[in-house]
């Protein structure tokens, strides 16, 4: 009987660290490969890219560009915002690119200046921002202590229980 709940808490463990570990993969080995992460917060992509997703991109030059293929993150003009958007023309001369979100109809009003661009869209992981996200948090990173800290409390009682088995 304390052999199948050892293996069940020893599971448990190991699962829960093996989707941390997966998530931390996920968020900074790409950083070593030069692309960079970010959480999609507003469902102006969907179907195609769904909000709270993970969207990894890479630097872009503007000759690059797809028009209706490529879809780019931009920054605000003082960085504190981004959005993720298709574009859908390039105006090389004023270095302009006009965008749309998947989700609407129309294109949106203002053209983008390409200086904002941060990068193309490579790939994304739907929903993983949230937990990215939640983990980022203090209350996250509190329960990520606090699980290691019972993991640790059972497994030292688990080897002070079989040291007094192994004396008697």
């Amino acid at each position: 009987m304390k052999m199948k709940k050892k293996r069940k808490s020893n599971k448990f463990f190991a699962a829960f660290s093996a989707v941390l570990v997966l998530l931390c993969v996920a968020v900074w080995f790409p950083k070593l490969l030069g692309v960079e992460s970010y959480y999609v917060k507003t469902g102006s992509m969907e179907p195609n890219i769904p909000k709270g997703s993970m969207v990894y991109i890479e630097k872009i030059e503007i000759n690059d560009i797809q028009p209706g293929i490529d879809v780019l993150l931009f920054s605000n003009e003082a960085g504190t915002k981004s959005f993720t958007h298709r574009v859908m023309s390039v105006d090389y001369e004023n270095e302009t690119v006009a965008t749309k979100g998947d989700a609407s109809k129309v294109s949106d009003p203002l053209p983008t200046p390409f200086a904002n661009c941060k990068g193309r869209v490579l790939f994304f992981f739907p929903y993983w921002g949230y937990v990215v996200q939640a983990l980022n948090t203090v209350w996250g990173k509190a329960i990520i202590a606090l699980f290691y800290i019972i993991w640790l409390a059972v497994e030292i009682e688990k080897y002070k229980s079989e040291k007094k088995a192994v004396k008697a």
